[in-house]
C-alpha cells in the first residue's frame, strides 16, 4: 500500500469518526452527561445487570475509566451498585429506574450521521445496499481481527435488545 493511499484512507476515517464523535457528544450533552457517562449508561441499560470487567470489554474502555464514571453515575442517580451473596468480590452495576428513562431519551436526538446514511439508503440503487452489506461485513471482520469475536458478538446481541425495547 502506498502512503497516498494510507494518506486517504486515515483522514476519511478520521472524518467520518469525527463525525459520530459530534453526534455523540452533542446527543450526551443534551442529557446532561459526557460521552463516556452516556456510553457506559448505553452498556448497562443493555445489560441489565453487568460488572465493570464486562463494562471495560465491551465498551473498549480501560477498567480505571469505566471505575470512575460509574461513580459519577452512581452521584447522579442513574446506575447502583451491588454485590451478589454468592460472590462477594465481584461487583454488578445495574440501571436506575432514573437511568433507564435517561437512556430512552437519548434516543429521541437527532445524530446526524445516522440520519445521512438512513436518506441515503432511502434513495438507493441495490447496488447500494450491496456496498452497504459489504462495508459492514468488512466492519465485522475488522473488529473481530482487532477486538476478538465476543466483541462483535455483543455487539449483535445487544442490537437484537436494543430493538425489542
Amino acid at each position: 500500500m502506498d502512503k497516498s493511499y494510507l494518506h486517504v484512507l486515515v483522514n476519511n476515517i478520521r472524518g467520518l469518526t469525527k463525525i459520530l464523535e459530534n453526534d455523540l457528544e452533542k446527543a450526551a450533552e443534551n442529557i446532561g452527561l459526557t460521552a463516556s457517562e452516556h456510553h457506559i449508561l448505553c452498556i448497562v441499560f443493555v445489560e441489565k445487570e453487568i460488572t465493570m470487567s464486562e463494562i471495560a470489554e465491551v465498551g473498549l474502555l480501560d477498567i480505571s475509566t469505566v471505575m470512575q464514571v460509574i461513580k459519577r453515575l452512581i452521584e447522579k442517580g442513574f446506575v447502583q451498585t451491588a454485590k451478589k451473596e454468592t460472590d462477594r468480590r465481584i461487583t454488578y452495576v445495574t440501571p436506575t429506574d432514573k437511568g433507564e428513562a435517561l437512556h430512552r431519551q437519548s434516543f429521541s436526538d437527532t445524530y446526524l450521521l445516522f440520519n445521512y446514511i438512513e436518506d441515503k439508503l432511502e434513495r438507493s440503487t441495490e447496488r447500494d445496499h450491496e456496498q452497504t452489506t459489504y462495508f459492514l461485513q468488512f466492519l465485522k471482520e475488522v473488529n473481530e481481527d482487532f477486538h476478538g469475536s465476543e466483541y462483535v458478538h455483543w455487539i449483535h446481541r445487544s442490537q437484537k435488545i436494543i430493538d425489542v425495547e
